[in-house]
């Protein structure tokens, strides 16, 4: 990545340049790739993004197969269709898609509306906001996956028709947030923008999900006449709950006495439950002040509000609604071990 323009154009691609399989396609480029697909409609585009994270290739998956097919069928899309494929460096680092992004850099996701000129990262990150500003696009859908085993959602800053329509083509769940981060799906691009989070990245499910709701919106002419988004729950502003810098994380079914804090072997498993309160969480050296820190989108720490501990133990003080809980405990650690919603009385 040494080019001062990092993304590639590709237009209607042919099966030779897709190859046979999504990891010999991946191996084929030279780096970040934008795909053009043109459409029944050239007058409008929808924007899909995937592989932003190099372990999250559900929506990579499905797209590769999606053009295959088109390739076969010669049949178009709806609209024009632009696809956004940045980090595939990191996605063919071995074993494939378990690198979520390469050592030493930032995380893609974490770089957008960011103006510093020295990191790689955010010079492609603004790449590819322009790549999505330059065909003024109705829609925008950031296909992820989760870090561990999870029910199909998707995340907006939004919670509008519009965002809901696009959420209910691929899960029922949108979480509505206010927390700022640097991801893609906090720009304004003047029109609906969702985050996918397909499920977990190993779940066959998942590419299964994202193809079918990339199949629906590039055959429908009208996204906002064809879904009922009153079957999408909004889940209000979550809490994103991580670790303290300098300490350490476990997963176990007993306690590591060397770790900070040591999670329940089962954490991922909470995604989308209720957990009720007093639910033991796993076990912890110190308070909850010393070892975590929840921030509601207000930016306040209410740690002390959500969890307890009582003889070295970590127990929830409310009901809440977990999501994006993980059994890995190098993405826990370096980024968020879990959002948590409260759940009304």
């Amino acid at each position: 990545m040494s080019s001062d323009k990092q993304l590639q154009y590709f237009s209607n691609p042919n099966t030779d340049f897709l190859k046979a399989t999504p990891i010999h396609f991946l191996e084929s480029l030279e780096g970040p790739v934008v795909i053009d697909i043109t459409g029944t409609d050239t007058s409008r585009t929808r924007v899909f993004t995937t592989l932003i994270h190099g372990n999250e290739p559900s929506g990579l998956i499905a797209f590769h197969q999606w053009l295959l097919e088109l390739t076969v069928s010669h049949q178009l899309p709806s609209t024009n269709i632009r696809i956004i494929v940045p980090s595939i460096e990191a996605a063919l680092c071995k074993p494939v898609f378990t690198t979520r992004f390469i050592e030493g850099y930032k995380d893609l996701n974490r770089c957008f509306g960011s103006s510093d000129g020295s990191c790689e990262q955010t010079l492609l990150a603004n790449e590819i906001e322009l790549a999505i500003r330059d065909v003024a696009p109705e829609a925008i859908i950031d296909m992820h996956n989760t870090s561990g085993s999870s029910p199909a959602f998707s995340v907006a800053i939004k919670s509008d028709d519009s965002e809901k329509n696009l959420a209910a083509f691929f899960c029922n769940q949108l979480i509505h947030t206010q927390i700022r981060l640097g991801a893609l799906m906090e720009l304004d691009f003047n029109c609906p923008i969702v985050t996918i989070e397909c499920g977990g990245s190993e779940d066959a499910i998942s590419s299964k999900r994202a193809y079918q709701g990339i199949k629906q919106i590039t055959e429908l002419s009208d996204l906002k006449l064809e879904l009922e988004n009153d079957t999408v729950d909004v889940f209000n502003q979550p809490i994103r709950v991580q670790l303290n810098q300098g300490l350490s994380l476990a997963y176990s079914d007993s306690d590591i006495v060397e770790h900070s804090l040591v999670l329940s072997a089962d954490n991922e498993l909470r995604n989308f439950g209720v957990t009720h309160k007093e639910t033991f969480l796993g076990w912890i050296k110190g308070s909850c002040s010393e070892t975590l820190t929840a921030y509601n989108h207000q930016g306040e720490n209410v740690c002390g509000e959500l969890f307890h501990v009582a003889h070295g133990k970590l127990y929830t003080s409310k009901e809440l609604n977990f999501f994006m809980a993980t059994d890995s405990a190098r993405i826990a650690a370096a980024d968020c071990l879990f959002y948590v919603t409260e759940i009304a009385c």
